[in-house]
């Protein structure tokens, strides 16, 4: 930081540009590399920092999470909840396969971290939406803490439904519920994640969410990475590359998933599938 001449603190575009760096650091470096559930992401700040994070989760062998929040806010502030918020997600979801549970937890942790900040009303707050999926049985178990609702798509018909918010955002109260929706079958369909950035604009524009859902209709063919380079191209002709917002756009096939736990280990290069490829037999290129 340096200090101008009316005694305001300014950060630096060098500053600036390390704690974007710093934030990149805390997502995911890729997605999971699993032949049977091709995922992908895209993340565009607004400015050099935002608020918005996700990440791919492996409570045990046969789980996979994917886990999106937005801190409430933009800018700086929003950033520094982002990376509290991811730090304690990370330490919440491990060995834990109850989305409405780890919420409720996060929820329990930014509530203390608010009543310790006077100057600032529920600086930590954010909207999350965590689901998991099991690989053994297909099912699909999902809570919305007052995030924008992520759409899921049948691969065969193209139709498609919103997945609800089932509690408001978090950080707000201590006396706070959300409840778990478990979709006993998602073989054959496709979900799509999003950040409200990517339906800030539908005003001036860009993307209302009705607009959204029947425009990701039209991509069920396509793979994970045409899905979300599609609708990211898509939104920016639409807002003329001026997003207002930081933009997150993730997809998961979920139709080639074939109940068996062990295909789809993942890429035993990859530190949230490592233990489970060494448990069934495949060595990383660094132990070999």
């Amino acid at each position: 930081m340096k200090i101008n001449k009316s005694n305001n603190l300014e950060l630096s575009t060098f500053e600036l540009g390390r704690m974007k760096n710093l934030q990149k650091a805390l997502l995911p470096r890729s997605c999971p590399h699993c032949k049977n559930m091709p995922v992908a992401a895209n993340n565009i700040m607004k400015d050099h920092i935002g608020g918005d994070f996700y990440d791919f989760t492996r409570p045990d062998l046969c789980h996979w999470g994917f886990f999106v929040g937005d801190a409430t806010g933009h800018g700086l502030l929003a950033a520094g909840v982002a990376a509290t918020t991811y730090g304690l997600m990370q330490h919440m979801c491990e060995d834990n396969n109850s989305p409405a549970d780890v919420l409720l937890k996060l929820n329990k942790s930014l509530f203390a971290l608010n009543n310790r900040v006077k100057e600032i009303p529920f600086p930590f707050s954010a909207s999350s939406f965590y689901s998991i999926l099991d690989l053994k049985t297909g099912s699909l178990n999902y809570a919305n803490a007052g995030h924008p609702a992520p759409i899921l798509i049948d691969k065969e018909t193209g139709k498609s439904k919103f997945l609800e918010p089932t509690g408001t955002p978090m950080g707000f109260s201590k006396e706070w519920a959300i409840q778990e929706v478990n979709i006993p079958d998602v073989k054959g369909t496709k979900l799509v994640i999003y950040t409200d950035g990517i339906i800030a604009d539908g005003n001036s524009g860009g993307f209302d969410i009705y607009e959204l859902k029947e425009y990701i209709e039209t991509l069920y063919d396509k793979t994970s990475k045409g899905i979300v380079d599609s609708i990211i191209n898509e939104s920016k002709k639409r807002v003329k590359g001026k997003y207002t917002d930081d933009v997150t756009v993730i997809a998961v096939d979920l139709s080639l998933i074939d109940l068996t736990c062990d295909n789809c280990i993942g890429d035993p290069e990859d530190d949230r599938c490592s233990k489970y490829a060494r448990q069934s037999g495949i060595i990383r290129k660094s132990e070999r």
